[in-house]
């Protein structure tokens, strides 16, 4: 299986095949040459099939790598998985805070009182320095945040850790990450890291201490990245993949994006989809029989904010 780099546990959005701008369909034919190419066979083995996980619908060098495979016998599977969701910003802070469903105002006002009354602080960490000094505190809010909703957090797998680590202090010496924490009496309770471009803030990761639910600590570290976001300049905020029901709030906008499973022409290859297809619908009769909503497994699930 040939993957891109950046699926799976560490969900990468918007990938694509790596081309100059006025490149594409160049790339993506000589990628479909190698990978169908008697040298790659000899390097790797025999290519059953190709996953690009996260990817939007009309990326153009999926579109031409799938064109030149096709030609020759490839099949497709494409479903859509959780969407990545984007604020595009307007001309001011009172233009954006108008995009914002009526109870994130509130939760906006609520932030700007604390921090005006010092309940909270904000700490936007740039340099390595500043995130190896910060970066416990980053790991043990997303794992307990993760524990009360009964999940492992991707923290329990110590080569993510090492990878994100060593990724995010590279980032750092090219300005193009930021650690933020929010604070309470001096004890961190809500923190985010941020990745930069050029004209947008994506928001990789976050994490928030439970215990200081009455102080909505998710809420507080959302408003005060949107906003040192829009104080930068930049054109967007992009709160990435999970169809979470905050992000709507916030005046995002949903952006599709798929997994497309590339499958080789030779008869294994296709027995082996054949084969994944057939138990991923009986997975998915089963899961169906058991909810009480059968439409909420078919589907990536879409939530409306409850109280918007």
């Amino acid at each position: 299986v040939l993957r891109f780099l950046g699926d799976g546990k560490v969900s990468s959005d918007y990938l694509r095949l790596l081309s100059r701008s006025g490149w594409e369909e160049r790339v993506a034919t000589r990628t479909a040459q190698w990978i169908q190419s008697a040298d790659f066979q000899q390097q790797f083995g025999a290519l059953d099939r190709i996953e690009c996980e996260g990817h939007r619908g009309n990326e153009p060098t999926i579109e031409f790598l799938w064109a030149k495979l096709s030609a020759n016998g490839w099949t497709e599977h494409v479903a859509p998985i959780e969407s990545s969701w984007r604020v595009d910003f307007p001309a001011d802070w009172p233009a954006l805070r108008k995009l914002f469903c009526k109870s994130h105002q509130r939760k906006s006002n609520k932030a700007k009182r604390l921090l005006e009354n010092k309940q909270i602080e904000i700490h936007w960490m740039t340099t390595a320095g500043q995130i190896v000094e910060g970066w416990q505190d980053f790991v043990r809010l997303h794992q307990k945040r993760r524990s009360a909703l009964g999940q492992p957090g991707c923290f329990t797998d110590s080569q993510f850790e090492r990878f994100l680590k060593q990724t995010v202090l590279e980032l750092s010496e090219t300005g193009q990450v930021v650690l933020g924490l929010v604070s309470h009496q001096q004890k961190p309770i809500a923190a985010t890291l941020l990745l930069l471009s050029a004209d947008c803030t994506m928001m990789y990761q976050s994490g928030i201490d439970p215990d200081y639910s009455h102080l909505e600590p998710g809420h507080l570290i959302n408003n005060f990245g949107l906003e040192w976001t829009m104080q930068r300049g930049k054109s967007s905020f992009d709160f990435l993949r999970g169809d979470e029901s905050y992000k709507r709030g916030w005046g995002a906008n949903r952006i599709e994006l798929y997994r497309t499973r590339m499958i080789a022409p030779r008869w294994i290859s296709q027995l082996k989809h054949s084969l994944w297809l057939t138990a991923r619908r009986a997975k998915s009769i089963v899961l169906n029989a058991s909810s009480p909503n059968p439409n909420s497994r078919t589907a990536p699930k879409i939530e409306e904010p409850k109280s918007c």
